[in-house]
C-alpha cells in the first residue's frame, strides 16, 4: 500500500480512516 511516500494530506486522511474505518468504506462506495 506504501509502495510510494505517501504525502502530507494522504497521511492526514490515512490517519482519520485508521480512526473512523467507516470513512474508508464510504470512500469505496462513492468511486
Amino acid at each position: 500500500m506504501f509502495a510510494n511516500k505517501p504525502k502530507c494530506h494522504d497521511v492526514e486522511i490515512l490517519g482519520n480512516v485508521y480512526e473512523n474505518p467507516e470513512l474508508l468504506k464510504g470512500a469505496d462506495e462513492n468511486e
